[in-house]
């Protein structure tokens, strides 16, 4: 509204503010986001109203990394762009202008504008004037100055302690992932019994709760199982990776191995599609024992989860043969070791007192008057009987030696053999010791003394 009487004087009409010259629409403060269902953030992350707390209704100034005017029109779009934003627009500058935002720097707005807000009169910036200080038009495009740009969405979401991610959601540990999203809910029930029932399950769920832990989780689909379906604990610990074991999609590799908590590991085979379009490079599926990975690189807290089309099966246990017959087989080999022990000191305890009887034998023919020496019989006598009870003695070592590691069979013939080995060598060692006394008395009594 004007009115001419010898001044000219300028009003803005209700619901604009302004000098009258220019008059802005005037804005409706904002209201914090951040106070209805959290501003759209996860309900695990710290929400900030950027436009409500900066006082800037979204509109932000933005220069060049090269420094102060070094943009053209095109360059500040791409510039807004990166950041998520847009140029901003003539009312969209207003708004911030009238929360509080004073720059006296020139920058693109929309519609290849140049131009900057102010609060205050000043004369180096828009000689005095208050509001939005526009450049005149028309303004050549390729013109280097700043830009200012506008993002709708600009709330600040950050995760809070003990969560992972970018705000708009915050994940926990493995275990409370896998139990907030509905599609894993039958692995979980399952992952609940499990350590409800053994202490080796409830091991398990601290472990995937524990801040500790790092390790990869392989969780089948809902629809991957069918009905009443269900996993043993074995099946249950072979999709959890041995701890600090992290595994992203980029590190599964063709025929890669990763270590279960199991102890068995889980092989990755990446296949080729079927199906390629034209003009398009061929697409590439990876599967961990033969399971399709559908969603990769979900983050926990303590970990990452991919997602597979199914349940993975556990490696059976390998089988234990029982082999009693391996005690009998010791306790067989031992009684016959002490029985032929045995049996070989009776042996040779018979053997020497044998000998010595007839060692004194031997000395009776010195009662005879004889011109052959008496000694030769005792020496011979003495001779005879250390060589026999060494050779036995040797014997009886040695065999005693095999017959430890040999098998039942091998006892029993060994026993036989040194049986009659050591009876035969008696009998020819006693045969051989008289005829060699007879001999030997009957030359000295037929010889003639000299």
């Amino acid at each position: 509204m004007c009115s001419y009487q010898n001044e000219r004087q300028c009003e803005c009409l209700d619901g604009y503010v302004g000098n009258g010259l220019q008059c802005l629409e005037k804005v409706v403060p904002p209201v914090d986001r951040c106070l209805e269902e959290n501003g759209g953030c996860d309900p695990q992350a710290t929400c900030k109203d950027l436009h409500y707390h900066s006082n800037t209704a979204g509109v932000f100034h933005l220069r060049s990394p090269a420094g102060k005017y070094q943009m053209n029109y095109t360059d500040a779009e791409i510039a807004c762009q990166a950041e998520g934003a847009t140029v901003a627009t003539f009312s969209q500058m207003a708004d911030a202008q009238q929360l509080g935002m004073h720059l006296c720097v020139a920058g693109w707005i929309q519609g290849k504008k140049v131009g900057y807000p102010t609060r205050f009169p000043s004369v180096k910036c828009g000689d005095n004037h208050v509001g939005i200080v526009l450049y005149k038009d028309p303004v050549d495009p390729s013109s280097k100055y700043d830009t200012y740009c506008y993002r709708l969405s600009d709330v600040s979401c950050v995760c809070g302690s003990g969560y992972v991610g970018n705000g708009d959601f915050c994940n926990g540990d493995l275990a409370s992932v896998v139990a907030t999203n509905l599609n894993y809910s039958v692995f979980y029930n399952i992952l609940l019994k499990y350590a409800g029932s053994s202490t080796e399950g409830e091991v398990l769920l601290d472990f995937l709760s524990s801040s500790s832990s790092y390790a990869t989780l392989f969780v089948p689909l809902n629809a991957g199982f069918s009905e009443n379906e269900t996993l043993s604990d074995r099946d249950v610990e072979y999709h959890i990776s041995s701890n600090n074991s992290i595994m992203f999609y980029e590190d599964l590799k063709h025929h890669g191995v990763i270590p279960s908590r199991l102890g068995y590991n889980l092989s990755v085979v990446i296949s080729p599609s079927n199906t390629t379009q034209q003009n398009q490079e061929p697409q590439t599926f990876k599967l961990v024992n033969r399971r399709l990975v559908l969603t990769w690189d979900i983050p926990a807290y303590n970990g990452i989860i991919h997602v597979i089309e199914g349940p993975l099966r556990a490696p059976p246990l390998p089988e234990h043969h029982a082999q009693p017959s391996g005690h009998a087989h010791g306790g067989g080999t031992v009684a016959t070791s002490i029985l032929v022990t045995c049996l070989i000191v009776c042996v040779i305890a018979g053997l020497t007192y044998y000998v010595f009887k007839h060692k004194n034998d031997a000395f009776r023919f010195h009662y005879f008057k004889v011109t052959c020496p008496s000694n030769t019989t005792i020496d011979q006598v003495h001779w005879g009987h250390r060589a026999l009870v060494n050779t036995t003695i040797d014997q009886v070592h040695w065999a005693h030696r095999a017959l430890v590691n040999t098998t039942i069979d091998q006892v029993h013939w060994a026993h036989r053999a040194l049986v009659n080995t050591t009876i035969d060598q008696v009998h020819w060692a006693h045969r051989a010791l008289i005829n060699t006394t007879i001999d030997q008395d009957y030359y000295c009594l037929h010889s003639t003394p000299t």
